[in-house]
């Protein structure tokens, strides 16, 4: 919904929109990271906790809806720092 291709004619929604299965956990074992998925903001406080306690690298991936992540960048625009 953000890319400027989105608002070109001719360009189907579902090829910007499109859902996907793929996921970073592979990624993450190449490379032999701890690997974690979270979908709310307390398992993303309580992943992110457990990688600063271990002084570490890992990899977390933030799994959201189409909708919330539209709602957190609109959020996240009118931030000012």
């Amino acid at each position: 919904e953000r890319l400027p291709v989105a608002r070109f004619d001719g360009i189907p929604g579902e090829w910007v929109t499109m859902s996907h299965d793929y996921g970073f956990q592979k990624s993450a074992e190449q490379f032999d990271l701890p690997y974690c998925r979270v979908a709310t903001p307390a398992a993303l406080t309580t992943a992110y906790e457990d990688v600063l306690e271990d002084n570490g690298s890992a990899l977390i991936e933030i799994s959201l809806s189409a909708e919330d992540d539209l709602r957190i960048f609109e959020m996240r625009k009118a931030v000012t720092l």
